[in-house]
């Protein structure tokens, strides 16, 4: 059988024997194709995916090349995996093959034991590529992790499983970094093994891990660190559930006096002008260079504010960068504006970086974001957008109605919604982001 690893490195080996493809882009479309073993792919589709600066015929060659490289590495009279003809490229579904990825994104069932499932997560997912679709996949297989390695631990909780919820939630922290739910598992099973102590230790841990991300811990987690505190353990887990309270947006009274700003006239009548002309159709992409320090943000700051008391109708979306997490996850400047569109807006009103209009008016827009996902982004759930967040506060938004409601729900619960996309790449995703957010502007 052919063992194939490519969560935290790239190895192949049969029957107990390493085998080597010595071509990095050979041993990408070996992971692509393997990947997606029900899919025929078009060889001038792999030729653009794998080499789009190249000239079609010299694609088309270096296709044919890396084809001849896998084969020559791994196939032989006995063990064939590659099938293809003059148009197509497949791997074989039915060919003797064990893959990691396939392990972990099995979905975990009752009493199953899941120490393999853990285990075959060494790392990301091909670490070292760089390949567009890899930076896609490699998001996509971690969140799949971080989800699964949650409803392990919600198992062995709902079980007072204490001592295996402590090494499990040390496990998933070690293979996934700063995982805040992980944290309060942890926090949790210290407090009921009868160390408070440990408990309150393991929340600065948390503290200090979400730091590098630039980010504080949650309400849920500063709540059970609350409750530890003062040793409630009935709270923790027979109090009822207490009915989440509206964003403070919402409440006028909570409306932030805005401080004045002076100078760069010149600045924001060239932007007014720009938003203009794409208010009537014509589309600009603008950028606003400087030194750090400079005003650049106060002045995007005074510049949405205006146009937003200007025209009724425009809805302020942001997304930034990050310095610290920016290279590993490059999609996060687009879960940053779809966050402002399915909701995530009090933490973004509370410090600052939106103003109170323009959250409540975001809050406005919920249902029809929703509607917008549902029906033009089946490929974004889990990976740019959360489908359990929006549900969350589909439930406090008075605008969404009880179908759209229980519509979300129900997508929410089953992680998916349509039919998986065997093509979930960038510019699938590209593709139902702009179908999204033109859905929403139309």
């Amino acid at each position: 059988m052919l063992e194939v690893r490519l969560l935290g490195q790239f190895s192949l080996q049969r029957d107990g024997k390493p085998l080597e493809i010595p071509s990095r882009p050979a041993q990408s479309l070996f992971s692509y194709l393997i990947l997606n073993p029900e899919v025929s792919h078009r060889r001038e589709r792999l030729a653009g995916l794998f080499w789009p600066d190249s000239l079609e015929s010299s694609a088309r060659n270096n296709l044919r090349q890396a084809l001849w490289r896998i084969r020559k590495s791994i196939e032989d009279e006995n063990h064939q995996y590659i099938t293809s003809d003059r148009f197509h490229v497949a791997f074989d579904p039915d060919s003797e093959t064990w893959l990691d990825v396939d392990i972990l994104m099995q979905e975990l069932e009752e009493n199953a034991p899941v120490e393999e499932w853990v285990a075959v997560y060494k790392g990301e997912l091909l670490p070292g590529f760089y390949d567009d679709w890899v930076v896609a996949e490699r998001e996509r297989v971690r969140i799949a992790f971080e989800q699964r390695g949650e409803k392990l631990l919600a198992h062995l909780e709902q079980r007072s499983r204490w001592n295996e919820l402590l090494d499990w939630g040390e496990n998933l922290i070690a293979r996934a970094g700063a995982l805040e739910p992980a944290f309060r598992a942890i926090m949790l099973a210290y407090f009921e093994l009868g160390d408070s102590a440990k408990s309150v230790a393991t929340y600065q841990r948390c503290v200090e891990a979400l730091e590098d991300y630039g980010v504080e811990p949650s309400v849920e987690t500063k709540q059970l660190l609350e409750r530890i505190s003062l040793g409630k353990r009935e709270l923790l887990h027979d109090a009822p559930e207490t009915e989440p309270e509206p964003p403070g947006f919402l409440d006028v009274l909570a409306d932030r006096e805005r401080a004045p700003f002076f100078s760069r006239q010149k600045e924001l009548e060239k932007l007014s002008q720009r938003l203009k002309a794409v208010l009537g159709g014509t589309g600009q992409v603008i950028f606003i260079a400087g030194e750090a320090g400079s005003g650049k943000t106060a002045l995007m700051r005074e510049f949405t504010s205006r146009a937003h008391a200007e025209y009724e109708h425009l809805l302020v979306a942001r997304g930034e960068c990050n310095a610290v997490t920016g290279p590993g996850d490059p999609y996060l400047p687009f879960r940053d504006v779809f966050g402002c569109l399915i909701g995530d807006l009090e933490s973004r009103w509370s410090r600052g970086a939106l103003s109170s209009s323009e959250a409540r008016r975001a809050w406005e827009t919920i249902p029809l974001a929703a509607r917008a996902l549902l029906d033009q982004g089946p490929d974004l759930n889990g990976g740019l957008v959360s489908l359990a967040w929006i549900s969350s506060v589909a439930s406090l938004n008075e605008a969404v109605d009880d179908r759209l409601r229980l519509e979300i729900r129900r997508h929410a619960e089953t992680e998916a919604f349509g039919e998986p996309s065997a093509d979930r790449f960038q510019s699938g995703l590209f593709d139902e982001s702009t179908a999204v957010v033109g859905s929403i502007a139309a």
